[in-house]
């Protein structure tokens, strides 16, 4: 029989799972989108069908990332799986770049298979949903490690989930799904923290390996999960000299990268930052030349107007 504290743990995180739900109701189960599709009418030569569609000013001029970038990308992955081939090399740009290097367009994130299995005018709401979901559960786990209650452990999930960055940060996808999972790393830090502070003074013994934290391998595959959403921000691979990590426990972190752990200043600074800058760049070339990329992908199919009213 599960014990009473068990149920109280788990209704506190089917709760944090579910409110972000009931907020997204109309772009889940309902007939909007999250996608500004009606930005793409600001330029030809989609203007010219604004009328058919009943399109005559955009709702926000300021949202079309998701539409001209994010969504041309995704279109291209999935074209791209159905004929059976890695999305490599993305031809729709200039003479060609990089696409899977990138990084940004997190097809390699584990929860970007909702893209691939859902239409992507829905995919874009559900993705939503569950990196909100999956902020709040980890802020509770985050909370609960420093001591904190369940009630405030919960409200302290709710906060961040929706805060005011992530809210108006769900226009941009990979950023949500990166700051989702930075609760769980800071998790992983402390405990690597509590774990070095224990074996602290113990005497080594001799044809032995250094004892280790359960949570650094943890530890490793959350930073892994955290690089494959595309968006690096969120990595404390640079804390603020008065962050925690410094002093005595400076090295913690370097104890969730591969390799030796190494505990002095120096090398903590040179954490690898972020990735994406060193596998191709930003990939905002589809933000910069937005027109462009939205032509070209309409030319190759990779764009399908939805059929689904808009969300303001």
């Amino acid at each position: 029989m599960i014990a009473r504290h068990r149920i109280a743990t788990l209704l506190c995180v089917a709760f944090l799972l579910v409110l972000p739900l009931t907020l997204f109701l109309s772009v889940t189960f309902g007939h909007a989108t999250l996608l500004p599709a009606d930005n793409l009418f600001a330029w030809q030569p989609f203007r010219s069908l604004a009328a058919s569609f009943g399109v005559s000013q955009p709702q926000n001029g300021l949202l079309s990332d998701l539409i001209l970038e994010n969504y041309p990308w995704k279109r291209f992955i999935i074209d791209s799986i159905r004929q059976g081939e890695l999305p490599l090399w993305n031809p729709y740009l200039f003479g060609g770049i990089p696409f899977l290097a990138a990084g940004q367009h997190s097809a390699l994130y584990p929860f970007s298979i909702l893209y691939y299995l859902l239409p992507l005018d829905k995919a874009y709401g559900w993705f939503t949903v569950l990196n909100l979901g999956l902020a709040g559960i980890f802020f509770f786990i985050f909370m609960r490690t420093l001591g904190l209650s369940r009630a405030s452990s919960t409200l302290a999930g709710v906060a961040y989930q929706l805060s005011g960055f992530m809210i108006v940060s769900v226009v941009f996808p990979m950023i949500i799904a990166a700051a989702a999972w930075l609760p769980l790393i800071l998790t992983m830090v402390e405990l690597v923290i509590r774990q070095q502070k224990a074996l602290r003074g113990q005497p080594e013994r001799a044809h032995e390996p250094p004892a280790e934290s359960p949570a650094r391998p943890a530890g490793q595959r959350t930073l892994g999960i955290h690089r494959g959403a595309g968006h690096h921000d969120a990595y404390p691979g640079r804390p603020h000299r008065n962050h925690r990590l410094y002093g005595d426990h400076r090295g913690a972190l370097l104890h969730l990268a591969p390799g030796k752990p190494v505990a002095s200043e120096p090398a903590f600074a040179a954490l690898p930052y972020p990735a994406s800058r060193l596998a191709g760049g930003h990939g905002y070339s589809g933000r910069r030349h937005g027109r462009g990329a939205a032509s070209a992908a309409l030319r190759g199919g990779a764009i399908q107007l939805p059929h689904r009213p808009f969300v303001a």
